[in-house]
């Protein structure tokens, strides 16, 4: 067979055409990708011929649309098939329900409480990204002594840790 002119357009073509088709579900694969490559392969260079690279360019178009459409077909399938199998078991259904609720509120409450506490500034300190914390415990007395040292803070605070049975270890 004689190839046209515009041989390498059409096998360009023909490439993208087999990669998209890659795309589609596994399940219209399965049965239609045989049928798309060949009829494809049989059309694209009376495509070419006839319309041109704009005709190369519709049909790939066409396939790029055609590919979501498919997806979608797929997974509202899949969505009624999982509504018909939870309305069929409702013990199962109201157990799958507590569960991923229980799941959501307390990885939700942890996040907000982590949120609150380590990853925001502290609020009413004009300057959060100054703040030092002394990581050995130290006495209030010295804790007093520090904050009177000119020039080493320029405020201090001390919190005193609740002390389990009145006991100092």
């Amino acid at each position: 067979m004689e190839k046209p002119n515009g041989s390498r357009p059409v096998a360009i073509s023909l490439r993208l055409y087999r990669a998209l088709a890659r795309a589609f579900p596994f399940e219209f694969k399965n049965v239609y990708e045989e049928e798309i490559l060949q009829v494809t392969e049989d059309a694209i260079e009376p495509i070419w011929r006839r319309h041109g690279l704009l005709g190369l360019l519709r049909l790939l178009v066409d396939l790029a649309i055609r590919i979501p459409a498919e997806h979608l077909t797929e997974l509202r399938q899949d969505i009624r098939y999982g509504v018909r199998m939870l309305r069929a078991s409702p013990g199962f259904t109201a157990v799958a329900i507590i569960s991923l609720t229980l799941g959501i509120g307390v990885a939700t409450s942890g996040f907000s409480n982590i949120q609150g506490t380590i990853l925001s500034d502290v609020p009413g300190v004009a300057k959060p990204d100054q703040l030092v914390s002394l990581q050995a415990p130290t006495s209030y007395p010295l804790c007093k002594r520090y904050g009177e040292l000119p020039g080493l803070f320029s405020s201090s605070l001390a919190y005193v840790a609740p002390v389990p049975f009145g006991v100092l270890l």
